[in-house]
């Protein structure tokens, strides 16, 4: 069924490719077509003196300019038509939600994080980004998540926030699968810092405010200091309320990424979910996220960060080791760095087991180091 389906697809997508390209031949004709026509009457009504050259000429540039818009709607209809059919759906889904009863107001938030057997699918593909992935958090953890490039963990920190919904199993926050929360409690109970940081034209206080009205100065401020970016705000012309432009234009990459850190603290969140917090960071920035990382220790709050550099993995408790879309093994600091630090992991399945493949190291340990076969979860120790 679906290679049938995907095969009726790309028919009607050829059908309609050949449609447009017919409809944008007929229109070129038909303008070329008008043009010859204007030209041999104004020629005729030249050589007659009727009229003079510069009309003919007129006439011609006039007659291109009314024709050049039909023309050019006609080369652009996909683009109308999908235009069109992202209004309606996405009239569809206002109105879904806002005929959708609210539903029940739960308790404040500890933080405790349980996925159970998580399948996520990249919006848009038929392929999961990652599938059948279980660990469990307790309240006020740091883990790390880390793997090779294309592992999954991006995807699963888009999950664990609600991003991107689950296709299989759940992500649960102190019991209750996030899908069942109310979107404003769990807007402000969780801080998500993506990999791209994305701000918005206004100032510096209302993006960390996230926009939202009626939010205090003293939250905006007790934000930024949480990631070490007051005393860097205030270094800007205009503070606070410095006007930033579209995506952050007018800042450096560490900028944006401080702030963007920031907006991810803002309302004393009690889950943040951090997707390389460090990329766009120098000296000064680095010290800055980890004295912000225990910081946020300190105040009891689960942190997740998605992280290549070995320089954070001496602040977690945990790590997370993804491969494959899976969850290769799930240990705590000092069980995992050793194995990180002494080579790249590989989990292979062998015989139901998972293994790990290591370089060699200089205080000779052996190339294959076999690892647990425990029920992988990760619980505080």
């Amino acid at each position: 069924m679906p290679s049938a389906a995907h095969g009726e697809a790309l028919v009607e997508s050829a059908t309609a490719g050949e449609r447009g390209g017919s409809l944008l031949a007929v229109s070129k004709f038909l303008r070329m077509a008008i043009q010859v026509a204007i030209m041999g009457v104004g020629a005729y009504l030249v050589i007659h003196q009727e009229i003079s050259g510069g009309v003919l000429f007129a006439a011609s540039l006039i007659m291109g300019r009314a024709l050049a818009p039909v023309e050019a709607a006609v080369a652009q209809w996909r683009v109308l038509v999908s235009a069109r059919t992202s209004f309606s759906r996405l009239d569809e889904a206002l109105l879904a939600r806002a005929t959708s009863g609210r539903p029940t107001r739960l308790p404040p938030l500890a933080g405790e994080v349980s996925v159970e057997a998580l399948t996520v699918i990249v919006p848009g593909s038929q392929f999961p980004a990652i599938a059948g992935v279980s660990f469990q958090l307790a309240a006020g953890e740091v883990v790390a998540i880390v793997g090779q490039s294309g592992s999954g963990k991006s995807s699963l920190a888009r999950a664990l926030v609600g991003a991107w919904p689950a296709a299989q199993g759940c992500v649960r926050i102190d019991g209750n699968d996030i899908r069942h929360f109310d979107y404003d409690l769990l807007g402000q109970s969780l801080g998500y810092l993506p990999q791209d940081i994305e701000l918005f034209p206004g100032t510096v206080r209302d993006n960390i405010a996230r926009f939202r009205d009626g939010a205090a100065d003293e939250q905006v401020i007790e934000a930024a200091k949480l990631a070490s970016a007051h005393a860097m705000i205030q270094r800007l012309p205009r503070g606070y309320d410095t006007v930033i432009g579209e995506n952050g234009a007018g800042l450096s990459g560490g900028q944006r990424q401080r702030i963007g850190l920031a907006r991810a603290l803002f309302g004393r969140p009690v889950l943040v979910v951090l997707d390389e917090p460090n990329a766009n960071l120098d000296g000064d920035g680095d010290r800055a996220l980890a004295d912000a990382i225990q910081m946020l220790r300190n105040q009891r709050v689960t942190i997740v960060i998605i992280n290549h550099r070995p320089n954070l993995l001496s602040l977690v408790d945990k790590i997370v080791f993804m491969h494959a879309g899976g969850v290769g093994r799930v240990g705590t600091r000092d069980e995992m760095l050793p194995l990180l630090l002494g080579g790249a992991i590989t989990p292979m399945r062998r015989e139901g087991r998972v293994w790990a493949e290591s370089h060699h190291r200089a205080d000779g340990l052996p190339r294959h180091e076999r690892l647990s076969t425990r029920p992988i979860h990760a619980t505080r120790q």
